[in-house]
């Protein structure tokens, strides 16, 4: 039995050993980067290091535990009509909806009805990606009181969003406002050249479809986007290329890819951001009597 457990001891140390040295090294590569480009970077102290490694191995054990176990605490899309508003997850890659699973119990305590989506296994086609949130947008739209989701899209999702409204620019109908958390709008400087081609076609900086991309703004110009960032995410870097010009825009420090998942702080910034896109959309609704659809001055002054 003491064996058993020195091995399984050893193991774990290895194990957190390596992960923890494979931290140091995206934070030293996301520092070289800045440092060769000539980019303003927030150099951590040993302290606020060490405090980051702290807070992604937190993040992970949270997210692997709620995938063990939580993967039918939460309901899926509320069914009927809707009192509350409807917030849809998407996740990023190589995750699913379970990672949802503590913002969605804080946001369903705060008066929120959520559901998330899983868009499938990684490495295919992110056309099936587009048609599985398509598919979930719908279902959320028929069962919302006013037909309109709120978004929040981890990492990769944003992108998938993006692709939504750009191949159904409709969709944008049953979209209340989208919020992106560390999403790689403009590509992650941690893809290289010598990364799987599907992966330098997604997340490279010089992706011919990243550039092709439409902005939020370019297909739905009234619709309510935040696009948030940290500049201590070494899975998306520069902090510029989470961030669209033409949205509502927030930079955090100190924390991680992993964190925007389970850190209070950030459950707490979207909460206040839902609800300000809620009176927005009710004060907008309210206006719109005796106005054009495109000729609302009040609407126009509360989405820009």
């Amino acid at each position: 039995m003491l064996t058993i457990f020195v091995v399984l001891f050893s193991l774990l140390l290895l194990s957190v050993l390596f992960y923890s040295g494979l931290i140091l090294i995206m934070y030293w590569r996301a520092k070289v980067y800045h440092r060769l480009s000539r980019k303003a970077y927030a150099i951590l102290s040993l302290f606020r290091l060490f405090a980051l490694v702290g807070q992604i191995f937190s993040a992970v054990g949270q997210l692997i535990w709620w995938q063990l176990t939580k993967t039918k605490a939460l309901p899926g899309c509320p069914k009927g009509s809707e009192k509350r508003p409807l917030v849809l997850c998407v996740h990023g890659f190589h995750m699913n909806g379970n990672c949802f699973y503590g913002m969605r119990r804080y946001l369903e305590a705060q008066g929120y009805a959520t559901y998330a989506v899983n868009l499938g296994r990684p490495y295919i086609s992110p056309k099936r990606y587009v048609q599985r949130l398509q598919e979930a947008l719908l279902q959320g739209a028929h069962s919302a009181e006013n037909g309109k989701v709120h978004i929040i899209a981890h990492s990769m999702g944003g992108l998938i969003c993006r692709m939504l409204l750009k191949d159904h620019p409709e969709s944008q109908h049953n979209i209340a406002s989208i919020i992106t958390l560390g999403t790689p709008h403009k590509g992650t400087a941690a893809v290289g050249e010598y990364a799987l081609p599907w992966l330098k076609t997604l997340f490279h900086p010089d992706s011919r479809h990243l550039a092709e991309l439409p902005s939020f703004a370019e297909i739905a110009p009234n619709l309510p986007t935040l696009t948030l960032a940290s500049e201590h995410d070494f899975v998306v870097y520069p902090t510029d290329h989470a961030l669209l010009a033409d949205s509502s825009q927030l930079c955090l420090q100190y924390v991680s890819h992993v964190g925007m998942l389970t850190l209070a702080q950030i459950y707490t910034l979207l909460n206040q951001e839902l609800k300000r896109f809620e009176t927005m959309r009710r004060v907008v609704e309210r206006s719109d009597t005796g106005y054009g659809e495109d000729s609302n001055p009040l609407k126009e002054k509360l989405l820009s």
